[in-house]
C-alpha cells in the first residue's frame, strides 16, 4: 500500500522567530514544524509519495520545505519523479529541489539543484538517509512535483 501523498501544511500559527516546536502525526509520518517557517517531514515507511504543497495546483510563494527519509541499516533510498514542473532559471537558484545524500544540508548533494520542466533521473542514496529540500521565491509559481521513493537492500 502506498501512503497518501504528504503535503506540508502552512497554518501560520507560529510567527517567524518563535521557538515553539509543534509535532503531529499525519498519515503515519512524523511532521515537525520549526520556527513557523521551515517544515520537515520525517518519513520511515518503506515506500511513499512526496508532493509539493498544493500539488497538482501551483505551489506557494516562498516555500522552504524538506523531507527526511530514513531507511533501515544496510538499506538505500531511491527516488523517481513522476511529475516535475518548477520555475526555470539557468542556475536553478529561484525555485528548486536539492537531494542530499544524508540527513542534513551539510551532507553531500546527490546532484546539482533541479528546476524547470525536465524531471531528474532516478537518484539513489549511498546510505540509509536522504534529505530532500524544496525552495521557491515570491513569483512565477508552477505546478510543482510528485515523486515516489522506496527502500532497497
Amino acid at each position: 500500500m502506498v501512503p497518501t501523498p504528504l503535503q506540508t501544511p502552512t497554518d501560520g500559527k507560529h510567527p517567524r522567530g518563535n521557538t515553539l516546536v509543534t509535532k503531529a502525526l499525519i498519515n503515519n509520518y512524523h511532521f515537525i514544524e520549526l520556527l513557523g517557517c521551515q517544515h520537515t517531514a520525517c518519513l520511515t515507511a518503506t515506500s511513499g509519495t512526496i508532493t509539493s504543497v498544493n500539488y497538482p495546483n501551483n505551489y506557494d510563494d516562498n516555500a522552504a520545505d524538506s523531507w527526511l527519509i530514513t531507511a533501515g541499516n544496510g538499506q538505500t533510498i531511491t527516488v523517481a519523479f513522476t511529475d516535475f514542473r518548477l520555475q526555470y532559471s539557468s542556475s536553478c537558484d529561484i525555485d528548486y529541489i536539492i537531494l542530499y545524500d544524508g540527513a542534513t544540508t551539510s551532507s553531500q548533494r546527490i546532484d546539482d539543484p533541479y528546476c524547470g520542466t525536465t524531471p531528474p533521473l532516478c537518484s539513489t542514496s549511498s546510505g540509509k538517509t536522504m534529505l530532500i529540500t524544496f525552495t521557491s521565491d515570491s513569483s512565477d509559481n508552477e505546478k510543482g512535483f510528485s515523486l515516489n521513493y522506496n527502500f532497497a537492500g
